[in-house]
């Protein structure tokens, strides 16, 4: 799936775009767009739960006042924009925001049909259920080298950051084999097919065995870290990079939603 600027989002299984996301990409005051939904609010809710939320500030505007932020599925967003007047000289601008958003509603219905049909794959079950219990011993070994580089290093910044370690060697790892394109409120795994859920099985694996070692050997996080980097790149070479998502094809996708 190809989020270019993660524009939608999900909740609860539903896809929405925030109103101060269509401001933001239609570079128009979010009261603008705010004021077109106080319009047709009616109309709105006739198309699914108006959803809302009250955030202190938002970065596009000046002030710290409460701002009350709309979620808009894809009917209610396509009615909204049919409704907003667009100017001669911005035509081209806006249309190319209004089809992007338009592209990511459809993008992020197709991940979200994967994800489902996979959970329903006992194969896929399988995998993932193996994947839980080496990703736990892989998370263990990462706890043990950051309790050792701590004692270590009381300066250091993963003593402030306890989670700092966990999220960089995952990161690193995920970067290496994957070419990740999806929102941060959906487990990649989930995502993932059952062949890339064991290509990073075996990966953490391999690096759980890594990090004991530079224990052993009395090497710090930041040394581990840099063993990981090299020893992580032959296998991400054999493997190939793969995308996590966009991996129905249309026909796939035709059926399920028939």
């Amino acid at each position: 799936m190809l989020i270019l600027n993660n524009l939608v989002e999900i909740k609860n299984d539903e896809i929405y775009v925030a109103t101060n996301i269509i401001a933001q990409e239609l570079e128009r005051k979010h009261q603008t767009i705010i004021k077109v939904v106080i319009n047709y609010e009616k109309e709105l809710q006739m198309l699914g739960v108006l959803r809302f939320e009250i955030v202190k500030h938002e970065i596009t505007d000046k002030g710290g006042a409460p701002k009350k932020i709309y979620y808009l599925n894809e009917e209610q967003y396509i009615f909204v924009i049919t409704n907003m007047r667009t100017k001669p000289n911005e035509m081209t601008k806006v249309m190319k925001a209004k089809l992007e958003i338009s592209r990511q509603f459809v993008s992020m219905r197709k991940a979200l049909l994967q994800i489902k049909l996979q959970q329903q794959n006992q194969e896929w079950i399988e995998t993932r259920k193996k994947g839980k219990e080496s990703r736990k011993e892989f998370t263990d070994a990462i706890k043990k080298l950051h309790e050792e580089h701590c004692k270590n290093n009381p300066d250091s910044t993963y003593v402030k950051k306890p989670n700092l370690l966990y999220s960089n060697i995952t990161r690193m790892i995920n970067k290496a084999l994957f070419d990740i394109q999806i929102t941060t409120n959906i487990n990649k795994r989930d995502c993932m097919t059952k062949h890339q859920l064991s290509y990073l099985d075996t990966a953490e694996i391999k690096m759980q065995e890594i990090i004991h070692k530079c224990i052993d050997e009395n090497k710090d996080a930041k040394e581990t870290y840099k063993i990981l980097q090299i020893e992580i790149e032959p296998y991400a070479k054999f493997i190939g990079k793969s995308n996590v998502i966009d991996l129905l094809i249309p026909k796939q996708i035709s059926m399920f939603e028939s």
